[in-house]
């Protein structure tokens, strides 16, 4: 079946479109990511392999993916001089070597974490890569929920908020919360929700009838 470009791809093809007036700069640091629908100009990927570090370690892919992050975060303050030469400018000693390549800074930093929240969210590595980024640049997280699965029930609607919320109160910082997939359904069922508590009560009702049946 064919579908749309996901909220990644929509977004970072924004960024990087040449007839776009705002660029970005992107970060993939998903170790176990088949497929990144980007290009990533820091990828986790390039440093530690996933897969290796499953197998000798003999760990599990959550547990993999971890491993992978607390080892990219020994790393990191790397990342963060790259990024501030980047946008902040270079000394004489780092500019490049033709001076007529586009090095002007990016308007945005798109960081792509993992999806598993207790892998990055909750974890040491995830403390440490959110914290250094918030130190140096304004900085907003993004939590993207599905819509659909919303849709079809009202407790991975809560789910989601009391993820959201766990990850607001963790990071300390901004936080916009993101709708995807609303060509397929729309969202102004959630909206209605989030507005009106009686309606999100008489959602939950109907859904512990049905499930009483």
């Amino acid at each position: 079946t064919e579908t749309g470009p996901t909220i990644k791809e929509t977004t970072t093809t924004s960024f990087q479109s040449s007839s776009s007036s705002r660029t970005g700069y992107c970060i993939n640091l998903d170790p176990a990511a088949k497929y990144v629908p980007f290009q990533s100009s820091i990828d986790i990927r390039d440093t530690v392999d996933y897969l290796e570090v499953m197998r000798q370690h003999k760990l599990g892919p959550n547990g993999a993916i971890l491993t992978c992050l607390n080892l990219f975060a020994t790393k990191f303050d790397q990342v963060m001089s790259i990024l501030e030469r980047r946008c902040f400018g270079s000394t004489e000693t780092d500019a490049p070597a033709n001076p007529s390549s586009d090095s002007s800074p990016p308007n945005y930093i798109l960081v792509d974490t993992p999806g598993q929240i207790e892998a990055f969210t909750w974890s040491a590595s995830g403390s440490i890569a959110t914290s250094a980024l918030a130190t140096a640049f304004p900085t907003v997280l993004a939590f993207v929920v599905d819509t659909p699965r919303c849709a079809a029930s009202v407790h991975t609607f809560m789910s989601n908020m009391l993820y959201a919320c766990s990850m607001l109160y963790r990071a300390k910082l901004p936080m916009v919360l993101v709708w995807n997939k609303t060509d397929v359904v729309g969202c102004e069922f959630i909206r209605e929700w989030m507005e009106d508590y009686e309606s999100f009560q008489e959602a939950l009702d109907d859904a512990a009838q049905t499930a009483g049946g």
